[in-house]
């Protein structure tokens, strides 16, 4: 696998940390448990771990320079490409377990950076390429014109039109796919995203420190970038209080800046949002944790009263999945994969994006009604049931893994167990 700037083993809540991470990590260690042998080549962007690393079983993390060891933002990254590509040929030579590309079976990457290292590979190897985009420029450029760099459309439109198999995560992404890039169909599939049963789950009477039992509390997750709606969200939750009547409310923020990232360093959306809050007056009201492991996230999905998932688009969605399977009553924006995740009226809400009065109006329906929350809490861990565990995701990627290697000379081989 490829993730250039997704290093798997990332802590949680980090600037490049988001769903890509947990995605391929977790794909990884379930492909492992089903005996498929992965190598997930990534970025060093964190000097502090090793260079190779064995988290699962079956699983290797094997971390490249590029050119610089240390963090590079992910937008800065294309140019250490070909630093990448030739770093990994020289891993792969002097590897004695592999000691050739022969002995891969086929490249998965993720993001269209590594998409770009997996069209080089491909060209190089004779390897077949599988991608999943993970998220598009054409939804990003719709809300962020001036933050997309046309060569992003250019070398988007070059992976998914070559690759011998792309992942989409969602119905509404193939069609993305398939109007916007000109991407075969025929050669798409949709596998959707995991969740972790055994981290992610409902837990009764578990309150987080910081959780007050007689406050009404909504909780949101994630990076603090535009893409995410934070600043939506914190309109959204101004207006709700100016006329709520009902218990305390209460909003707490996990990810992004959290309470010891000094104000000089805010990022421009905590800025925004400190803003917002303040001219709401509504500030005293609202607790930013900072990052947060996926045990203590889990205990927030649950615990808090509804989950806020505003974002401006989404391939998929990964936070609001974890908070469906934690249980939890979820509003969200009808956007992307999250139109799919989240069924409306069944699992949870959906809202018009970037409509804070909209989304204040839908916090306020399920706020005020606890039996609305109950019934979309149990349709949420039904729908969780039924179509996201890991170990189905993990078998459908592997069948597609079978069948593209199967119509492809390359013989079906990967680098022998350690």
């Amino acid at each position: 696998m490829i993730s250039d700037h997704g290093d798997p083993m990332a802590p949680p809540g980090g600037e490049q940390t988001g769903g890509q991470n947990v995605y391929v990590r977790e794909l990884a260690r379930h492909l492992g448990k089903k005996g498929v042998v992965v190598d997930v080549f990534t970025h060093w962007d964190d000097p502090d771990r090793p260079q190779v690393e064995y988290p699962f079983d079956g699983v290797r993390v094997i971390r490249l320079a590029a050119g610089k060891k240390g963090y590079v933002p992910k937008d800065r990254l294309l140019r250490h490409v070909p630093a990448f590509v030739s770093e990994l040929g020289q891993m792969v030579r002097r590897d004695r377990r592999v000691g050739s590309f022969d002995r891969y079976h086929l490249i998965h990457s993720h993001y269209w950076i590594s998409g770009r290292v997996g069209r080089l590979l491909k060209a190089r190897t004779g390897l077949p390429q599988v991608h999943t985009s993970h998220s598009l420029g054409l939804d990003k450029i719709e809300h962020q014109p001036r933050a997309v760099d046309p060569s992003r459309l250019e070398e988007e439109r070059a992976v998914v039109t070559h690759a011998d198999a792309v992942v989409a995560t969602s119905p509404p992404e193939v069609e993305r796919l398939v109007e916007g890039y000109g991407a075969p169909r025929e050669r798409i599939r949709v596998i959707p995203c995991g969740v972790d049963p055994d981290v992610f789950r409902p837990r009764p009477g578990q309150l987080p420190p910081g959780r007050e039992p007689e406050e009404l509390t909504l909780f949101f997750a994630g990076r603090f970038v535009p893409q995410k709606g934070v600043d939506v969200l914190g309109c959204a939750f101004a207006r709700l209080a100016r006329g709520w009547r009902g218990k305390p409310l209460r909003l707490v923020l996990a990810g992004g800046d959290g309470p010891r990232v000094p104000v000089a360093d805010w990022s421009p959306q905590r800025r925004l949002l400190e803003q917002i809050l303040r001219a709401g007056g509504v500030r005293d009201r609202v607790t930013f944790l900072g990052p947060v492991d996926q045990e203590r996230l889990s205990l927030w999905f649950h615990a808090a009263d509804v989950v806020a998932v505003p974002s401006r688009y989404e391939s998929f969605g990964m936070v609001a999945l974890e908070a469906l399977a934690s249980g939890a009553a979820v509003v969200a924006s009808k956007v992307g994969g999250l139109s799919h995740t989240v069924k409306h009226g069944v699992s949870g809400l959906h809202v018009p994006p970037v409509d804070d009065e909209a989304l204040a109006a839908a916090l306020e329906r399920l706020l005020s009604d606890e039996a609305l929350r109950r019934r979309l809490r149990r349709g949420a861990l039904r729908q969780v049931r039924r179509e996201y565990a890991w170990q189905r995701i993990a078998a459908a990627m592997d069948a597609l893994y079978q069948e593209v290697g199967t119509a492809w000379p390359t013989p079906l081989m990967a680098p022998a167990s350690s």
